[in-house]
């Protein structure tokens, strides 16, 4: 290999390190090069996102699955496929869910579809979750 050749793929590969680096969040220095790589990858954050939304489901919305299981469904292109979700609920819509005899509710991922179920019985209000949704990989 002559010098030249050399010097166009340690850039090329240098290039290559940045763009994969940018599209991991890093920081991206003003001049991209070998001696900046180190503290562009330092600024990566590792910290896990648990991104959410917020979704209004109408009391009047829950249908019968089966004896004692209700359900909704939804998508939102917000949340991907393959992730898990939980949801979380207010105080007062917690106990009045318990109080009408809603015995577990959780949000299930169906390839997309939120498949928010409820057992035992179906709320009596309307609910404003918060669906948290994180990527889930096998450890």
């Amino acid at each position: 290999m002559s010098v030249q050749s050399e010097i166009n793929r340690i850039k090329s590969n240098i290039e290559s390190a940045y763009d994969a680096l940018a599209s991991k969040g890093a920081t991206m220095p003003q001049t991209q090069n070998s001696e900046n790589l180190a503290s562009t990858a330092q600024s990566i954050n590792l910290e896990s996102e648990h991104k959410y939304i917020t979704k209004a489901l109408p009391a009047s919305s829950w249908s019968k699955q089966s004896n004692d299981v209700y359900m909704q469904t939804f998508t939102d292109p917000r949340i991907p496929a393959s992730y898990k979700l939980d949801i979380g609920l207010s105080s007062e819509e917690l106990l009045q869910i318990i109080n009408d005899g809603v015995m577990s509710i959780r949000a299930d991922n169906n390839d997309g579809t939120v498949e928010v179920v409820c057992l035992g019985e179906k709320p009596s209000i309307g609910l404003n979750l918060q669906i948290a949704f994180v990527k889930v990989v096998q450890a």
